[in-house]
This record gives structure tokens, sequence and C-alpha cells, in this order.
């Protein structure tokens, strides 16, 4: 067998283990192990979901309170690390934790192309909506 041909091989048994979302876990010691079992969703989640990129994400609707606060945390008198953080809290208490760690595990993960910048966008967007369709509702 030529040097191609394996290579063809090889990224075909890559390609077919990529539906199984391979993520990477670091031990203590600095070597990683495989977990090939993807970030399941909370047996038993009590808020709401939202359907974006072939998956269902598990969060809470933000209300107006913490919309305010992420706006203002943009705002340009607001240093650029505490602006990550803020959307990283934000984020992080509006989902669940499994879809939290997924949602890193996807902009991780150098063979999602899906999963772009333009990603998380969509994502606060469709939070944003469901803040709004709330607002409606009462």
């Amino acid at each position: 067998m030529d040097d191609l041909t394996q290579r063809e091989q090889d990224l075909a048994a890559r390609e077919a283990k990529l539906t199984e979302r391979e993520s990477q876990v670091i031990n203590e010691d600095g070597t990683t192990a495989t977990d090939t079992a993807p970030a399941r969703p909370e047996d038993v989640w009590a808020h709401d979901t939202i359907d974006l990129f072939g998956e269902t994400w598990q969060v809470i609707a933000p209300t107006q309170q913490a919309m305010t606060a992420l706006t203002l945390s943009s705002g340009k008198y607001v240093p650029q690390q505490l602006q990550n953080n803020f959307v990283s809290l934000f984020l992080r208490n509006h989902m669940s934790e499994q879809s939290f760690t997924r949602l890193f595990e996807r902009f991780l993960d150098p063979q999602d192309d899906e999963f772009d910048p333009a990603a998380l966008g969509t994502l606060m967007r469709a939070l944003a909506d469901l803040t709004i369709s709330r607002m409606k509702d009462d």
C-alpha cells in the first residue's frame, strides 16, 4: 500500500469517528485521555431549549436585567478582558452545565466548520429572542 492510499484510509476512518464527537480530556499529569461519549443533556431540564446547529441547547431565558447588563458590559469603557468574562458568565448562567460544556467542545473542535465565530452571535440572538418572547407574553 502506498503512502497516499494509507492517508486516505486514515482520513476515512477519522471521518467515520466524527459522529462520535470525540473530545480530549487533559489529565493532571498533562497526558490526554479520549472520551468518545458526547456531553449529555440534563435528564430533567425545567427551563427552555433552543435548537441550533443540529443540537438542542438547554437554556434559561435571560431576564431584562441580564440583557441590560450584557449590553452595558460591551461598552467602549469596559476593558476587553472584562467584556469576555461577562459574556462567559452570561452564558454559564443561562445554559445547563452540559450545554455550556458542549458549547466549548464545539468551538474547540477543529473539524467543526459549522461552529465558527458567527455561531456565538446566533446563540446570543436566540437567547435574546427568548427574552423578547417572554416580554410579549407578559
